[in-house]
């Protein structure tokens, strides 16, 4: 029997996340203050040494770091499950991907998943695709065809073309402007990946894979304005097969 609630499976991962948080917390809170201990007892270093006050405001900026990790750790993890749970009402299925966290898929086809650069720190975002089909038609993937799907695309050898505020057909330009306006995010880019013409597809696989991503690390924050968008999303990216990247 299907579970009633598609995100059950992320919640429990985002609730073990928080204990995981607190386990590392209390070790590395131990071994600081352990560490700090040892260097007033025992290293005896001159207090009057401004190196030793540098190293004692570390020691203790590191402590109240570690000490608050669970509390910054379960901050997140509720604005993501608040936020997934808004989008509830047009998410059809959802799971949890390896490397990637919580990817949703909505009942028009598309997919969603929080963008990560890969880089400590570095931006995060929505990233929303699409996998459409010869015809033109979007395809609704289950959670383990959306992950099958992108893996079949080559991210170089198969990109067609990519759309930015400054590059690309004018009118996915357009749209891509608005969507990112209203999602109050801070920059935006789609982009196209193709398998070739003469490639011999199986049925019901796509033809084409289209994404967006929109940059913002307050992502989880803006749930009402990624509901109201998600079928102009999809119309931005459904169309993108049928512009012409080689314009000038």
């Amino acid at each position: 029997m299907a579970n009633p609630n598609p995100l059950t499976e992320i919640e429990q991962r985002l609730r073990r996340r928080v204990r995981l948080s607190i386990v590392v917390s209390a070790i590395a809170t131990a071994v600081l203050v352990i560490m700090g201990v040892l260097l007033v007892v025992f290293a005896a270093l001159p207090l009057s040494d401004w190196r030793t006050w540098y190293l004692y405001v570390i020691l203790a900026v590191a402590i109240v770091i570690a000490a608050t990790l669970p509390m910054a750790v379960a901050r997140t993890v509720r604005g993501i499950t608040e936020f997934l749970r808004r989008l509830q009402p047009r998410t059809v299925q959802a799971g949890w991907e390896r490397l990637i966290g919580p990817r949703v898929v909505f009942d028009n086809g598309l997919a969603f998943q929080q963008y990560v650069s890969g880089v400590h720190g570095g931006p995060t975002g929505f990233l929303f695709f699409a996998f459409i089909a010869a015809d033109g038609s979007v395809l609704k993937p289950s959670i383990d065809d959306a992950t099958k799907w992108a893996k079949s695309f080559r991210p170089l050898r198969e990109m067609v073309g990519i759309v930015t505020q400054k590059k690309g057909p004018p009118e996915s330009q357009t749209v891509l402007e608005t969507v990112r306006s209203r999602l109050g995010a801070k920059k935006g880019l789609s982009l196209l990946r193709g398998h070739a013409s003469t490639i011999n597809l199986p049925s019901a696989s796509p033809r084409w894979m289209a994404a967006a991503v929109f940059f913002d690390n307050k992502w989880y924050t803006k749930s009402e304005q990624v509901l109201a968008q998600i079928d102009e999303i999809l119309g931005l990216l459904r169309a993108l097969p049928t512009r012409d990247f080689t314009a000038r």
